[in-house]
């Protein structure tokens, strides 16, 4: 039970997300690039591509010169791409179900442990109460020292306790 107890996990990674800024950056829009081309560009904000030829991140042709894509791919945003953590939990689903199972099993065999310990304690309580008459019994006849032997009856007699008693 113990190795499935720590079937979640937390999982840190960086992922990339745009923070929000005061002024517009001409940013890559590439699947899968990051790039922050021209911080605070000086054009004026537009979302035609062609405006970008005339971004300082192109140096005057058509390739970027901060990610190497064409001009066509970036755009102005009021943002900018940063790493950031990102925290994840992470569930290992046959690790819980094992780690459920054996722990209702841990409970069962508990149960049937006290289950088996107070019946034992009930029979010992009549065994007791057995002893207790028959020594009663003797206490009360008269004569001489008296050997008493009682035989258990649930282990079928093979258990005896001899008591000698004197009046």
């Amino acid at each position: 039970m113990k190795q499935y107890k720590n079937f979640r996990s937390v999982i840190t990674s960086q992922i990339w997300v745009q923070e929000t800024t005061s002024r517009h950056n001409t940013l890559c829009s590439q699947p899968d690039c990051y790039s922050n081309c021209h911080v605070q560009c000086n054009l004026g904000f537009s979302l035609n591509a062609a405006t970008f030829l005339q971004c300082a991140a192109m140096g005057g042709g058509t390739k970027c010169l901060q990610c190497n894509h064409s001009y066509d791919t970036h755009r102005h945003y009021n943002s900018l791409w940063k790493l950031k953590d990102h925290s994840q939990d992470k569930v290992d689903r046959d690790a819980e179900a094992k780690y459920k199972k054996a722990k209702r099993e841990k409970n069962n065999h508990e149960t049937t442990i006290v289950d088996l310990v107070e019946k034992s304690l009930d029979n010992m309580k009549e065994k007791l109460k057995v002893v207790k008459a028959a020594n009663e019994k003797v206490k009360g006849s008269i004569g001489m020292p008296k050997v008493v032997e009682a035989a258990n009856e649930k282990t079928k007699g093979n258990v005896y306790q001899k008591h000698i008693i004197e009046d």
